[in-house]
């Protein structure tokens, strides 16, 4: 996949704009989206002939999610991913948006790679492309507003939700629903199988704003989110429980980044974990996990049961050490 990848956007760029996007792809994440692409048209045994329309489909989504991947980058004004200088700050943020701008116009052609075969079934998952991107767009622009609105910490609750749903959860679940189509899924499965993996997106959040706290997501500093001035689950969690705190907490969230002490983000890190916000998030992890576990079954199909049992372990690896602490100390 990564050779195709990159053979795709090399061959349609030229000058500066192929030396940023070799800069981006030289280091690669863990490729999630992709894999669990082509895992799960394995476990839905789509057919062989099918292969390489699920290769493609695979390409056009990790060519979207690296162009938010740029773009989120300088609208947040993170300046390490992967362990390297994001592109950004590498190659200024006009060059940034253009690098951004041409990896979304890619996915298209990843998908026509193969123009003579399944024209019914490429049309579908062009129109699945672009209500994805149209749902990432909705939810970056509602993360912003959510900034902007911190006061209304009931309203805040219910956008979360919607935000985690449209930003993160969406390329989980459409993912999904391209398998479903190319396995040729009625309507009644494909929501199904559309809806368990909307649920194994939003548990993939959940886990990032716990990393983002308690682990490492090779950002470079710890607790970015709030550097930023996020909502997290952390957050809400923290106003729930404590919200005689809430001006203090929104008081940080409202400051800049670069004018925010990294012993401030060390007390709430130590706050979240002494006030019950970290031992939330881990309960709604579990409650999560095993609804995705109901919501395979209801599919009837012990391969894919399996499966999001394995999908959901790796997900929730990097905070195995903040869950095991919790359950030593319970």
């Amino acid at each position: 996949m990564n050779a195709k990848l990159l053979d795709l956007v090399h061959e349609r760029t030229s000058g500066q704009l192929r030396k940023i996007c070799d800069a981006h792809f030289t280091s690669t994440g863990k490729a999630l989206r992709p894999k669990l692409v082509y895992r799960l048209a394995k476990v839905l045994d789509v057919s062989s002939e099918r292969f390489s329309l699920v290769r493609n489909w695979a390409v056009a989504l990790e060519i979207l999610h690296n162009a938010t991947l740029i773009h989120d980058d300088l609208q947040d004004g993170d300046r390490v991913r992967r362990d390297q200088a994001t592109i950004w700050v590498r190659f200024g943020a006009n060059q940034a948006i253009n690098a951004g701008d041409f990896l979304l116009s890619q996915g298209p052609v990843a998908i026509d790679c193969d123009e003579d075969k399944a024209f019914v079934e490429r049309l579908k998952l062009h129109q699945i492309y672009a209500e994805t991107a149209q749902r990432l767009v909705n939810g970056q622009s509602l993360e912003f507003e959510m900034s902007q609105n911190l006061s209304d910490v009931p309203w805040l609750e219910a956008a979360y939700t919607r935000c985690i749903e449209l930003k993160t959860a969406t390329m989980f679940s459409r993912a999904a629903l391209g398998i479903a189509v190319l396995q040729g899924m009625d309507d009644f499965e494909q929501k199904l199988l559309e809806r368990l993996f909307n649920d194994v997106g939003v548990l993939f959040q959940l886990q990032d704003d716990v990393v983002d706290l308690f682990g490492d997501k090779q950002r470079g500093n710890t607790g970015c989110d709030l550097r930023e001035g996020k909502v997290s689950r952390l957050v809400l969690n923290h106003l729930r429980l404590h919200p005689s705190e809430e001006t203090k907490l929104l008081q940080l969230l409202r400051t800049e980044r670069d004018k925010i002490e990294d012993a401030e983000v060390e007390f709430w890190i130590e706050r979240f974990r002494s006030g019950g916000a970290l031992d939330l998030a881990l309960e709604q992890i579990e409650s999560l996990r095993r609804e995705v576990q109901n919501r395979a079954l209801e599919l009837k199909r012990p391969p894919l049961t399996e499966f999001a049992t394995a999908l959901v372990a790796e997900i929730l690896r990097p905070i195995r050490e903040v869950t095991e602490a919790r359950t030593l100390n319970a």
